[in-house]
């Protein structure tokens, strides 16, 4: 955008020059003036299939780099269908997060024993008693031994110190080693678990050299100068590649831990695949008649989009997920809103459902490991299993939440 502007201004400049010094005409100097800024855009496009044939013939198919990107903007969207916090490049559907929150204390000393306590009391439901005639006595007897054993002081562990960039790695090891239990042969899926900083699009266009070094600083957790958390944030990205690179599974983990109280906080994105259009697009032979011809017409039709912008103010057309500025995801843009394959839409529910439960069960065990107590951890967990999603103790959206739900109260 920013050469052709110059160019298109290179181009006026050496129209103007002569007409004002009388050797064109105004209608000369229109006339020149149109073809310089077609020729401007018929290179444009030339230079862009180049790049894109590139692209095609194999950049798009050559392996991953070793160093990954470690920064991944987010953004808030408003939709018809809800809105919701999303991050660019990780998937198009982002499902409602799921959040456990506690307050970090001393395990009691029984934690992790069997809890016998589930028995009935006797006298209420012993055989030898009469269900329709119990004994009052032993009902009273029973009903104060439990308020005393209610009141009374329980013990508890000593609590171990413990800090967010530990929790982060035990839970990212788990991730990165989905069945160590399991045989050889059992299958895995391809799975890729890296540290991330998220922040917001807005700050992407004003990352500098230093503060790039810095988000690196922050997703590695390596010593070095780190961004504050009003700025960027570490989270746990894991991702599942499946049907062969048309489905992507994501999950973003967030810990937060200060003042006593732990946030866990997974943020599921699915990516889908291409758009069948995109994915058979093939190398434009760039000498083909047919070729050059279609791409002179395009650009008289770029001539006249621009004087018509040009003329009634009007803003340029960009594709839907193209705000204008900022960061774009061209995966995102070019693959389809929805997943109408019905066993795709299993295995993304599947590997949600997966490295969810991985994470909650890690951290659960992370947390026992270091004598807190897990109760409220756990009955948080469960109505997370059973009901679907539930944010800081309050349930929302529909009982049953899952990806892909046409429920319009949910943030698909």
């Amino acid at each position: 955008m920013r050469r052709r502007r110059i160019a298109i201004a290179a181009v006026t400049t050496l129209v103007v020059w002569p007409t004002i010094a009388g050797a064109l005409t105004a209608g000369w100097a229109a006339v020149a003036l149109l073809a310089g800024v077609w020729g401007v855009y018929l290179v444009e496009r030339y230079l862009a299939q180049v790049r894109f044939n590139a692209l095609l013939a194999g950049e798009l198919h050559a392996p991953a780099p070793a160093v990954q990107a470690h920064a991944l903007p987010y953004l808030y969207e408003r939709r018809p269908s809800g809105d919701r916090h999303r991050f660019l490049g990780a998937g198009l559907q982002a499902w409602h997060e799921a959040v456990i929150g506690i307050d970090v204390e001393p395990a009691p000393e029984g934690q992790d024993q069997e809890d016998d306590t589930t028995m009935p009391p006797p006298g209420v439901g012993s055989p030898t008693q009469s269900p329709g005639n119990p004994d009052m006595a032993e009902v009273a007897k029973a009903v104060l031994e439990a308020l005393a054993k209610h009141n009374k002081p329980v013990a508890r562990k000593p609590l171990k110190h413990f800090t967010v960039a530990q929790l982060h790695a035990y839970v990212a090891r788990r991730l990165d080693d989905p069945a160590p239990a399991h045989h050889r042969d059992h299958p895995v899926p391809r799975m890729e678990v890296i540290g991330i900083a998220g922040i917001h699009c807005k700050r992407w266009d004003q990352i500098d050299h230093d503060t790039w070094r810095s988000l690196q600083t922050l997703a590695v957790d390596s010593f070095g100068d780190k961004p504050a958390e009003d700025i960027a944030r570490r989270y746990i990205w894991a991702r599942v590649t499946a049907w062969n690179g048309d489905l992507i599974t994501a999950i973003l983990v967030h810990f937060a831990y200060e003042g006593g109280f732990l946030r866990v906080t997974i943020r599921p994105h699915i990516m889908g695949p291409l758009n069948p259009k995109v994915a058979g697009l093939k190398p434009a032979d760039l000498r083909s008649i047919r070729w050059l011809g279609r791409t002179a017409f395009n650009a008289l039709g770029d001539v006249y989009a621009g004087l018509d912008r040009l003329i009634r103010r009007k803003p340029r057309k960009r594709p839907e997920l193209d705000p204008g500025s900022g960061p774009v995801s061209l995966r995102e843009i070019y693959s389809v809103r929805w997943i109408e394959d019905m066993h795709t839409n299993d295995d993304a529910r599947y590997y949600v459902q997966m490295m969810q439960r991985r994470v909650f069960d890690s951290t659960e065990i992370f947390l026992r490991d270091h004598n807190v107590d897990i109760a409220a951890y756990q009955q948080q967990a469960t109505a997370i299993y059973n009901f679907g999603v539930m944010n800081g103790g309050t349930m929302t959206g529909p009982v049953q939440a899952t990806p892909f739900s046409a429920n319009p109260s949910m943030t698909n």
